[in-house]
C-alpha cells in the first residue's frame, strides 16, 4: 500500500483532517498515490467542503475549499548555494459566500460552523508551510462583512498582501482599501469586474503591477507611480495619451512606470496619431508595436 500524503504534514495537521472524515474517505486515501489528487470531502453538505493535497516532483500543493472560501498552497525548495530553502506561496479566496441575514438563527449557527471551520483549517496550514504573503482573489458579489471578517483575520496573524485580484459585477470601495492597507510595499492589484471604476481613486499607491478592466475612468497620469501597467478601454483619447506619453517621457528616472499595456476593445486605433505623439518625445517608432 502506498504512503499516505498526508504523512509528509505535521502530527496536528493529519489529525485534524482525518478525524473529520469517514471510513471510506480514510479508505480512498490509503490507495493514493504521492502523484494523485486526493479529494476528502468531511462532515458538511458536499460538495461545499473540500481538501485537495497533491505531492509531486516540484514539491507540495495544498487547496482547500469551503462554502465559498477557498485556498491553495504551494511549497518548492529553493536550492540556493547548496541548501535547500523552503519557499510558500500561498493564494486565498472568498467568492460568491451568500450573505447571512443576522435575524435568522438557523442560518447564523450554520454561517458560524463554515466560518470557525474555514479558520481552524486555514490556520493549521499556516502553520505547516512558513507563510509570509498572501495572494487574494475577492469576488465582490460577497457582503462586506465576509471579507472584512477575513481581511482582520489575515491581518493578526501578520501576513502581507503580495497580490490582490477583484472580480464580480461591482467593488465595494471600503472591502477593496481596508485589503490595501494590508498590502506589500511593491503589491499587484487587478480590478478585472466589469464596473466602471470612476469614482475609485488609487493615485496614492504604487504597485509593481497594476492591470486594470473599463478602464476608461482611470487617469494615465497615476501609471507612473506603477512599475507594470495594463489598461483595458472601449477608445483612447488620444489626446489625453500623447499627453501621458510627453509626462511619462519627461519625467525623472525615478518614476517607476516600465511597461505600459493598452488594450482598446472597441473603435479603431490611430496608431499614426500615437507615433506622432512619440516623435515628439524622441521615442524609438520601431519599439511601438501595432497589433492591430
Amino acid at each position: 500500500m502506498p504512503p499516505l500524503p498526508l504523512l509528509r504534514l505535521p502530527n496536528l495537521a493529519i489529525h485534524e483532517v482525518v478525524k473529520l472524515m469517514d471510513p471510506m474517505g480514510i479508505l480512498m486515501l490509503s490507495y493514493t498515490s504521492f502523484k494523485t489528487k486526493c479529494v476528502i470531502r468531511p462532515f458538511l453538505v458536499k460538495p461545499d467542503f473540500r481538501i485537495v493535497l497533491i505531492d509531486n516532483s516540484s514539491g507540495q500543493s495544498v487547496a482547500f475549499g469551503i462554502h465559498g472560501f477557498g485556498f491553495s498552497v504551494l511549497k518548492i525548495n529553493v536550492d540556493q548555494e547548496n541548501v535547500d530553502l523552503p519557499v510558500s506561496k500561498f493564494t486565498l479566496s472568498t467568492g460568491r459566500v451568500i450573505s447571512v441575514p443576522l435575524s435568522v438563527t438557523d442560518q447564523v449557527t450554520h454561517w458560524s460552523t463554515r466560518y470557525e471551520g474555514f479558520i481552524r483549517l486555514l490556520q493549521i496550514i499556516l502553520d505547516t508551510f512558513s507563510i509570509k504573503s498572501v495572494s487574494w482573489s475577492i469576488d465582490n458579489q460577497v457582503d462586506e462583512s465576509t471579507d472584512l471578517l477575513v481581511t482582520d483575520w489575515v491581518a493578526n496573524q501578520g501576513l502581507k498582501l503580495l497580490l490582490l485580484r477583484v472580480t464580480g459585477e461591482k467593488i465595494n470601495v471600503g472591502v477593496v482599501h481596508s485589503l490595501l492597507q494590508l498590502f506589500e510595499s511593491t503589491p499587484q492589484l487587478e480590478l478585472l469586474g466589469r464596473q466602471d471604476f470612476t469614482r475609485y481613486f488609487f493615485e496614492d499607491y504604487k504597485f509593481s503591477r497594476l492591470r486594470i478592466h473599463n478602464a476608461e475612468w482611470f487617469h494615465l497620469s497615476w501609471a507612473v507611480h506603477s512599475k507594470s501597467v495594463k489598461l483595458t478601454v472601449k477608445l483612447f483619447d488620444e489626446l489625453s495619451l500623447n499627453e501621458f506619453l510627453l509626462l511619462w517621457m519627461g519625467k525623472e528616472s525615478s518614476v517607476m512606470l516600465e511597461h505600459l499595456d493598452l488594450v482598446q476593445t472597441d473603435g479603431i486605433f490611430n496608431i499614426s496619431s500615437v507615433i506622432n505623439g512619440l516623435e515628439a518625445v524622441r521615442m524609438d517608432k520601431e519599439s511601438v508595436e501595432d497589433l492591430g
